[in-house]
């Protein structure tokens, strides 16, 4: 075979090696034409990933067991992207910042060992998340859950080293934001504190997203039963972005996407009825939200008195007796004709001071006092006409006195006087 002949042949197994195994081996096969062996070709790292449910996790120095909430919750996912190869000896670790913290804790997962540390006495950590020896099946996710929790109110970002594995160590590494959130506050109170029976008042709650906190609340709400002798009435409306229920006969709750912005408040009222007299004390369910865990629960005190006393009512008629003394009393012609007939007899008879009083009082009362027929005028009237009378006839009565014992005139007369 002349060389012209072994050059073309080469060239025909170079070209059919690329259309077969692709470019990079037809580079390959050209450039080492007699050796036949692939190169190896390194497999990818694993890649992580780490999340938590909520922008924030409440804020919580108690230690708690692994998953006690889901808020607290962080997942870091393991996943190895190669499509024939396993990696083994997977891992990874991670110093929380100080303001969070983990409780010692260690299980097996993923095919290695998962170990969480507290610290311990003064530290500049919130300890640590190791997790070592894992495998990964080709193709696949493994996750990792580790229960953090808050220790300060702030916003935190916790990074991972690099993730590893014996086939590749040039991982990448996962970061995750969180805010270490205060729980809802509530208040509540009575508007009017003191009622009487069977009357209403004002429960009215308000919630705040407290100071300090950099997440919104999501997920607010609370339970609370009004104690016996109040009540309220079924019903149901949209307060806080979330729902408000009442259920007869004293049942008040809060659920649904309830929401409290950054340092926001929320408002509202239930009204309550008083069934039954003494002083009550209304004491709320825990409020609690998704971000800041559990909250507080208030109290308010109203008083139920005895109901009110019916006030009488107020005469519209004219009493019965009143009619019949009006009716009997003479009308302003006859009340005259009466006064000077009365008048001129005491006054013949020579009447005492005493008798014309008496006359002008039984005169006076039994002139009306008010009314179309008897007016304060009419009264003034009557009283000056019996006035008018009485002096007339005490100087008619003084005059005949005089008459009859007046003398004869003449010297006679001089001498008797």
């Amino acid at each position: 075979m002349t060389g012209v002949e072994v050059k073309r042949l080469t060239i025909v197994l170079i070209a059919a090696v690329a259309c077969v195994f692709g470019p990079a081996a037809s580079v390959a096969a050209a450039s080492s034409p007699t050796s036949g062996v692939e190169p190896a070709i390194t497999p990818t790292a694993p890649y992580i990933t780490a999340a938590f449910p909520y922008a924030g996790i409440p804020l919580d120095n108690a230690a708690q067991g692994p998953f006690e909430n889901p808020a607290n919750v962080l997942t870091f996912a393991l996943t190895n992207a190669n499509l024939a190869t396993t990696l083994t000896g997977v891992g990874f670790s991670m110093h929380l910042p100080l303001g969070t913290h983990v409780s010692n804790y260690k299980t097996a997962v993923c095919g290695g060992s998962l170990a969480t540390v507290a610290p311990v006495g003064i530290s500049f950590s919130g300890g640590t998340i190791t997790f070592s020896g894992g495998t990964l099946a080709p193709r696949t996710t493994c996750k990792v859950y580790v229960n953090v929790l808050g220790w300060t109110v702030g916003h935190y970002t916790l990074t991972t080293s690099a993730v590893t594995s014996t086939q590749n160590p040039s991982g990448g590494k996962a970061t995750v934001g969180i805010s270490v959130d205060a729980g809802p506050v509530i208040a509540d109170s009575f508007s009017p504190a003191s009622i009487p029976l069977g009357h209403t008042t004002s429960l009215n709650f308000t919630i705040t997203n407290p100071k300090g906190n950099t997440t919104a609340l999501t997920a607010v709400g609370f339970v609370t039963s009004l104690p016996a002798g109040l009540t309220v009435a079924s019903a149901k409306k949209s307060v806080c972005g979330g729902t408000l229920q009442t259920t007869a006969p004293g049942t008040i709750a809060i659920w649904g996407p309830a929401k409290i912005a950054v340092g926001s408040k929320c408002a509202f009222s239930v009204t309550v009825t008083g069934h039954a007299m003494g002083t009550y004390s209304n004491t709320t369910g825990i409020v609690s939200a998704s971000e800041g865990g559990n909250g507080n629960a208030a109290t308010a005190t109203v008083t139920v008195g005895p109901a009110p006393t019916p006030k009488p009512a107020v005469a519209t008629s004219i009493p019965a007796s009143t009619a019949a003394v009006m009716s009997a009393s003479p009308s302003a012609g006859e009340s005259v004709s009466a006064s000077a007939t009365t008048v001129s007899a005491s006054a013949s008879a020579g009447p005492s001071a005493t008798q014309s009083v008496d006359a002008a009082a039984s005169l006076g009362s039994a002139a009306p006092t008010s009314g179309s027929d008897g007016s304060p005028l009419m009264l003034l009237a009557i009283v000056a006409i019996v006035i008018l009378a009485f002096g007339g006839g005490i100087l008619t009565a003084q005059w005949f006195r005089r008459s009859a014992v007046r003398p004869e005139s003449g010297p006679a007369s001089k001498d008797q006087s």
